[in-house]
């Protein structure tokens, strides 16, 4: 029994540590003139960025 409270304990412990953290979006921007859909996407993207500019720092 100690070893499941100890083992809950930290698993609350541990997912409260990460919750906390800043967390940072990641975006991969295909340039690939070979790939159709990949091309077919870049300006809508470029737009999206440009106004998601002044939200991320």
């Amino acid at each position: 029994m100690k070893k499941i409270t100890f083992l809950a304990a930290m698993l609350s412990i541990t997912g409260a540590s990460f919750a906390q953290s800043q967390r940072m979006p990641l975006l991969e921007e295909f340039t690939q003139a070979s790939c159709g859909p990949c091309a077919a996407a870049n300006p809508a993207l470029n737009t999206l960025l440009s106004a998601m500019r002044l939200l991320i720092p």
